[in-house]
């Protein structure tokens, strides 16, 4: 059960919700959209169905069948909130809702009062409607503190009436961006904004998907490293952004290569050269992959990885080693380039990891790629007369609880792929 929030009024939570569920029905998803605002019901309005049978009718006992279809989609379903004369509880619907095999999007009434508290706090996750406005990025961040509050998880953000995510959202709004949805005329027809709720419905469905109440592992990337995998409850969600800080003595740069052994990688390079990082893994006592190492020019950094990040194919691992160059750029040109990675690594399910040097003077830009981050991993390292030991703590993790305590690494026993995959890009 997802709730589609904001608090500030005329933001297009009624559009996105219906969006979102005929996303879902396109999909082969059973979904129903369901108003929630007694107050100012204008599902039927802008679905265009007729103003009954209401969500009165699921507590009365009748069936989904009886819900209207969307003129678009007849596998959503469009429940508009009860007539003035019809007293039923909110929650009674919800509850057969949410044992039911649809998927259910319930559109919340603006504001933080009870009339919306109550759906949110039934729904398993909440999508923030905002669009790019002062005021109504500020009723976004007041949404998500109620959610907070409610203990709701946050699945993401939907920009509404703008072709592209701003740099001023990403930097105010410290969640995912699901979408940006263009202002087209009849948006629940349109082809391009129909694409942009297809692809919520799809991040959605596959980021998202409930098992036991957590994320399934199939919709998570193993990174071939079992103890980090399992304390990630399986592996780190496809379309995730991880930035790995570490000291540079800490020889960090092999647990990048123990990644590639996961599957096809692009490995960009800005410091080493090529050949440096060809040998490097050859020699490297962790099992490591084949991956397509790419140099980059540090005056042009941007624009080159821009254009490699644009060809990253679908379900790939990529690596930047290291972002110093990139975070000493231009910062609006910076804040660009890590909101068109961030989109791209969601849209390939992809998973993107950002080596992050530590040092006594950090790059101004360090705090901007912890914020755009979904994961950060702390690597560390010592010696003793034993050997090396490796661990990796994780300060953050979008959406999702932290693991409880540091992950000890053996890299060398630990990197399970004997072979080297096939590369992606050669």
């Amino acid at each position: 059960m997802l709730a589609v929030a904001g608090t500030k009024g005329g933001c297009g939570k009624t559009t996105t919700a219906i969006g979102i569920a005929e996303g879902f029905a396109r999909a082969d998803i059973p979904a129903v959209a369901i108003d929630a605002d007694r107050q100012l019901p204008n599902i039927h309005v802008i679905g265009g169905v007729d103003r009954e049978p209401t969500f009165a009718s699921l507590a009365d006992g009748d069936g989904l069948s009886t819900v209207s279809p969307s003129p678009r989609e007849p596998t959503a379903g469009l429940l508009p909130a009860p007539l003035p004369t019809e007293d039923v509880a909110l929650e009674s619907v919800l509850d057969r809702l949410a044992n039911s095999s649809v998927r259910t999007v319930v559109d919340c009434p603006s504001g933080a009062g009870p009339d919306a508290v109550d759906p949110l706090s039934a729904a398993d996750r909440v999508i923030v409607v905002t669009t790019d406005t002062t005021r109504s990025i500020e009723g976004a961040k007041a949404t998500i503190d109620m959610a907070d509050r409610l203990d709701v998880p946050v699945a993401g953000i939907v920009l509404n009436q703008c072709d592209r995510v701003s740099p001023s959202l990403v930097e105010a709004i410290d969640q995912p961006i699901l979408a940006a949805i263009p202002d087209r005329e009849s948006p629940l027809e349109h082809p391009e904004t129909c694409e942009a709720y297809d692809r919520i419905a799809s991040e959605l469905s596959n980021r998202w998907a409930e098992t036991n109440g957590s994320p399934a592992a199939a919709d998570r990337l193993t990174t071939g490293i079992e103890p980090l995998d399992a304390a990630l409850g399986g592996g780190i969600p496809h379309g995730n952004v991880v930035a790995v800080l570490a000291e540079p003595p800490s020889q960090s740069e092999q647990l990048l290569y123990a990644l590639t052994a996961a599957r096809g990688t692009l490995y960009l390079t800005v410091e080493r050269s090529r050949s440096h990082i060809e040998e490097s893994i050859d020699t490297a006592p962790v099992t490591a992959g084949n991956p397509s190492i790419r140099q980059l020019d540090a005056p042009a950094v941007l624009s080159e990885a821009n254009d490699y990040v644009e060809s990253l194919p679908d379900g790939a691992n990529l690596v930047i080693d290291s972002m110093d160059a990139f975070e000493r750029t231009d910062r609006k040109q910076f804040q660009a380039f890590m909101n068109g990675l961030a989109e791209h690594v969601r849209r390939t399910e992809s998973v993107a990891f950002l080596h992050c040097l530590d040092s006594e003077n950090p790059p101004d830009l360090r705090p901007l790629t912890i914020h755009v981050a979904d994961l950060v991993l702390e690597f560390e390292a010592s010696m003793d007369v034993t050997g090396i030991s490796q661990q990796v703590t994780v300060p953050k993790v979008r959406g999702e609880p932290l693991p409880a305590e540091t992950i000890d690494l053996d890299l060398v026993a630990e990197s399970v792929l004997p072979t080297r995959s096939p590369s992606h890009g050669d």
